[in-house]
């Protein structure tokens, strides 16, 4: 038996149908690659030719040294001076940045040492960043503990808590 010609148009219109219903979505919804996002801990800042990343705060208490970590690049011709503050006062630390370069924030010489961390663990603390040829941008920075791999960037003196004996693990979960 042969399709008649109504058969046969029926299935190329369904066909057609299929087919624009399928890409549509890609046609109507943006490329995720061509979104900027933020995978790490940290947070992200740019401040005239200096590209900050995942920035963010090692700290064991709320009023203790910290340890800013993140990557610096950067992109222009000309050295940079990095001017980190915490908003709540204290003296600026800086971190120099030669151009064309990447430099990881709180790792030897580089490290980017603060005197008062002002939030505890867990919450985000409210810092400004410059450069000498930039208006200060304040930016929300992550404080987080020393611990897991932040553990090396965790400050002079700081002692971890002690962690749980057997015994006490036991009694609790009884």
């Amino acid at each position: 038996m042969k399709p008649s010609q109504t058969t046969r148009a029926r299935a190329g219109a369904a066909a057609l149908l299929a087919v624009a219903a399928t890409t549509g979505c890609s046609y109507t919804s943006p490329f995720q690659t061509d979104e900027t996002m933020s995978l790490g801990d940290g947070v992200p800042v740019d401040v005239g030719d200096l590209e900050l990343r995942n920035l963010v705060v090692v700290s064991g208490e709320e009023g203790g040294e910290g340890t800013l970590t993140g990557t610096a690049v950067n992109t222009g011709s000309k050295d940079v001076q990095l001017q980190v503050a915490v908003a709540d006062g204290g003296e600026p630390v800086t971190a120099d940045v030669p151009p064309g370069e990447v430099v990881l924030l709180g790792e030897g010489s580089d490290a980017v040492k603060l005197s008062k961390v002002p939030a505890p663990p867990g919450a985000m603390a409210e810092m400004t960043v410059a450069t000498g040829s930039s208006d200060v941008t304040p930016v929300s920075v992550p404080v987080l503990p020393p611990t897991g791999y932040y553990e090396e960037f965790a400050p002079p003196g700081y002692t971890p808590p002690a962690e749980p004996s057997e015994s006490e693990t036991e009694s609790e979960e009884h």
